[in-house]
């Protein structure tokens, strides 16, 4: 791996404290992609980091100049995890908020314009309610919106969603005790963002600073895609 990151997670506490995608490469690189490239998203702006996890990606935001950032996640211990991460990391309470809760009750309490910037990577396909995702981040009305997701492409890049069972008792799966999430496909995405109103680019991955593919597969075999959303 080359070192030549704008944010590099060698040496932080968030290669340990969860095994979901933690390898240093991968990290990195997502980073790199989805918020460093995308700056104007970040820098003075209030984030909200919708399944923020171990706060991998909250941390990132701070780093490249958030003014403040707000996690939502299920999880009770990936809660304590974050906040400790960030605390450990130099950034003081007053530079973060992490809440434990459904996205969803979350959102419907969010006012318009609250958030400058809603993040949304890694959630969208441990759901089934899509629709009303993208419809409540509309309502909130962030300046800027990312999106990072899995994708089915089972069927012929139709726009639909394909269902699937997983179980809420693993980490970095659904929280919703129905065991039951549904993959969008490409075409569905971009159907949904439209319909919503958004104009959007898709994010392009290029892999010039890694030479190990290996923990980016998703991403080069086109299973995963990532999208910015900016207001007009």
């Amino acid at each position: 791996m080359t070192s030549n990151f704008r944010i590099n997670y060698e040496n932080t506490p968030f290669l340990q404290s969860s095994q979901t995608g933690a390898s240093l490469d991968r990290l990195n690189f997502r980073c790199e992609i989805l918020l460093a490239s995308n700056q104007e998203a970040i820098k003075d702006k209030r984030i909200l980091d919708l399944a923020s996890h171990d706060g991998r990606f909250s941390y990132a935001c701070l780093e490249l100049g958030a003014r403040h950032v707000t996690g939502v996640e299920g999880r009770h211990h990936l809660v304590k995890s974050a906040k400790k991460n960030l605390i450990d990391m130099g950034y003081e309470p007053k530079n973060f908020s992490f809440v434990q809760g459904d996205i969803f009750d979350y959102l419907h309490r969010v006012k318009p314009k609250e958030f400058d910037t809603v993040l949304c990577f890694g959630f969208f396909y441990h759901t089934i309610r899509q629709s009303e995702l993208i419809s409540e981040i509309r309502r909130i009305q962030p300046e800027h919106f990312l999106l990072d997701t899995l994708i089915s492409k089972d069927t012929d890049e139709k726009p639909c969603l394909v269902f699937m069972p997983e179980s809420h008792e693993i980490e970095g799966s659904t929280i919703d005790p129905i065991d039951l999430v549904a993959w969008p496909t490409k075409n569905y995405i971009e159907l949904i963002l439209k319909t919503y109103g958004f104009n959007f680019k898709e994010l392009h991955w290029s892999s010039e600073k890694l030479k190990d593919l290996r923990e980016v597969g998703d991403y080069e075999q086109s299973i995963r895609v990532s999208y910015y959303s900016k207001r007009n």
